[in-house]
């Protein structure tokens, strides 16, 4: 068992020193900080592969906000700066949930209300960054027989130039689907199958470590992160090979660039939880956090606490370079850390 050591981040908490160590202040033109106080409920965040771009999803107000992000990282700090804002609206939302970059330019979007919109990015309107769009494509179904269920939040497992297959959770009817859909008009034949079938509660965050061996999906009513092995040949009625426990309500989730850690935000309390593999890399058997960091100050836990599953950070995701934190959550849209402080 690994003893789980808690560090406290929030400013405002016993040691807010450690906060003043870890958390990287951001600066952004009045206009960006006016679309992120205008938000409302956020839900996942996710940077773009090149860490240009930041997105994060805006559940109540069916919108999605893009952020031109710059990390700075001249000084002994990472210094980051949000540019600019594109906010995207589409009557096609309905309560946007889960959000992924493919490439640079598409945005996939998954919508509690039962789908998956694919968008181009557009470009930024010369007045106002506000754009209505429509989706190049969207899934509705788990082939012939299932309707698409509550998707939350999706991962991409592979893409190429004119097709992407993406894994998604589905919340309520507690599965996860595997969904093939073309990047362009006529790139592909669209497939939909159910993936995995077994052990899930609630399942709402997922992610894929970078070698593409582990995935990994928070369990919400398990309290608990599933791990499965990729290299194994999974159907859906394979169980999980690892669990990580020692969480309250497991949300969003992220592999380090090197797989050695996972990071997972506690929806139900103050913490981002840090585990770590097994000398082999492996993510086998049980464990507890080799960590547990405060990421919410008191204040704005209990400000967002109107349930037992609720007030702590929603999505989390790490800049490619894996040195840059980043959390979301209703009272608190975006919070930026240095990984090796929050780690040394």
């Amino acid at each position: 068992m690994i003893i789980s050591e808690t560090i406290a981040l929030g400013k405002g908490s016993g040691t807010p020193h450690d906060a003043d160590r870890a958390r990287l202040e951001f600066t952004a033109p009045p206009a960006v900080r006016e679309a992120l106080s205008g938000v409302g409920r956020t839900e996942d965040v996710r940077f773009s592969p090149d860490n240009r771009k930041l997105a994060i999803t805006g559940f109540a107000k069916n919108t999605c906000l893009i952020f031109d992000i710059e990390v700075d990282r001249s000084g002994p700090r990472p210094l980051v700066r949000l540019l600019d804002c594109l906010e995207i609206r589409s009557r096609r939302f309905r309560g946007p949930h889960g959000i992924e970059f493919i490439g640079e330019n598409q945005l996939l979007v998954a919508n509690r209300g039962g789908r998956i919109s694919l968008f181009a990015i557009p470009e930024r309107p010369a007045e106002g960054g506000v754009v209505d769009a429509e989706p190049l494509h969207e899934v509705t179904r788990i082939g012939f027989l299932r309707r698409l269920n509550s998707p939350g939040s999706l991962c991409v497992l592979s893409a190429s130039d004119d097709q992407a297959e993406i894994l998604v959770c589905n919340n309520y009817t507690h599965r996860i689907s595997r969904h093939i859909l073309p990047l362009r008009a006529g790139a592909c034949q669209p497939y939909d199958e159910v993936f995995l079938n077994k052990g899930f509660r609630i399942p709402d965050g997922i992610a894929i470590d970078a070698g593409k061996s582990w995935l990994a999906i928070s369990n919400h009513d398990t309290h608990s992160v599933l791990m499965f092995d990729l290299n194994a040949a999974l159907t859906p009625a394979t169980r999980a090979v690892g669990e990580l426990k020692g969480v309250n309500y497991p949300h969003g989730v992220r592999f380090s660039p090197d797989g050695r850690r996972l990071f997972v935000a506690d929806a139900g309390d103050r913490f981002v939880h840090v585990y770590e593999a097994d000398h082999a890399g492996g993510w086998r058997g049980e464990r507890a956090p080799s960590r547990s960091l405060f990421a919410l100050s008191e204040e704005t836990y209990l400000k967002g606490r109107t349930n037992p599953q609720e007030g702590g950070p929603k999505g989390v995701d790490l800049s490619a370079a894996g040195d840059v934190m980043v959390i979301t959550c209703h009272e608190e849209p975006l919070a930026f850390f240095h990984v090796p402080e929050l780690l040394g």
